[in-house]
């Protein structure tokens, strides 16, 4: 799991191939992911990790890669959260 600066809690969610967020009061706030090997699609996401210029890295230990996710919405995205921005495999 990880903290953003916000206090918003991401979380794997190993067997059902998805990223949580929950707001830091313990409250459901999203999702993204589900089982499969495209882009922003998980088999396993194993770990969380978040840096200083918002982006959410998501370890995907099935397929064997990790996913660079936006955290803040930019001009171009409609959503906060789940923006896949790069894969590294």
């Amino acid at each position: 799991m990880a903290v953003a600066p916000s206090g918003d809690v991401c979380v794997t969610d190993l067997n059902n191939h998805r990223v949580q967020v929950f707001d830091s009061d313990g409250a459901y706030l999203e999702q993204w992911g589900t089982e499969g090997s495209g882009d922003g699609e998980f088999y396993e996401p194993f770990s969380v990790a978040l840096d200083g210029d918002g982006n959410v890295y998501v370890v995907d230990r099935g397929n064997f890669r990790i996913h660079v996710f936006g955290l803040a919405p930019s001009a171009t995205e409609s959503t906060s959260w789940g923006h896949i921005k790069a894969l590294y495999r």
